[in-house]
């Protein structure tokens, strides 16, 4: 039996906020604070803009590729802040049961957007964002949310020579995937169910 929905998104707000980090950075630990704002055209369509302040600390490979193989590490490219716009569909919903104790309801969503992803190199770069993840229905107007965010940019780095000391400037493909976790709220409140 297919019923309505227990948490309705159409022509609503939601405003999600979460902890995340970067689980494919050798070199760097990112994590950080993400804000999305987004809006509900349908229970299966809406878009969504998003902002997210990273710090990071260096990993020990880092330090010891300058310590023990004076290796020079500045070009390393690491982000620092991402804001974008993205489509987002949620073409599944249903129900988990949950140590058979109590059903909650939950959506699976994808996104695809665009932005600016701000790295350490004091540069912003156009970046592509492709997403995904799900919401874990709390009340009508709250849900626990997690996501991967998959992130691709070409950014302009340094190399230095050590032989020479000559810095030469290139320009690479980067990718960082973020996993976050957070909260959900939803406005106004609901009035059509």
């Amino acid at each position: 039996i297919i019923q309505r929905k227990f948490l309705p998104k159409t022509k609503r707000f939601e405003m999600y906020t979460g902890l995340g980090t970067t689980v494919n950075n050798a070199f760097f630990m990112n994590y950080g604070l993400l804000l999305r704002l987004g809006y509900h055209f349908s229970e299966s369509l809406g878009f969504e803009g998003s902002f997210m302040y990273l710090s990071s600390s260096q990993r020990e490979a880092v330090d010891d590729l300058s310590t023990v193989h004076g290796i020079f590490t500045d070009g390393l490219v690491s982000p620092e802040q991402f804001y974008g716009l993205d489509l987002v569909w949620t073409p599944v919903y249903g129900k988990v049961s949950v140590f058979e104790s109590s059903i909650v309801p939950f959506d699976l969503y994808l996104s695809l957007g665009g932005g600016m992803t701000q790295t350490n190199q004091g540069q912003g770069e156009p970046t592509v964002h492709v997403g995904a993840g799900q919401k874990f229905a709390l009340s009508k107007k709250m849900a626990l949310r997690w996501d991967f965010s998959w992130n691709f940019y070409s950014a302009t780095y340094k190399d230095k020579n050590t032989a020479t000391n000559v810095v030469t400037e290139r320009v690479g493909s980067f990718d960082n995937l973020f996993m976050i976790l957070g909260l959900s709220f939803f406005f106004p409140e609901v009035t059509y169910r």
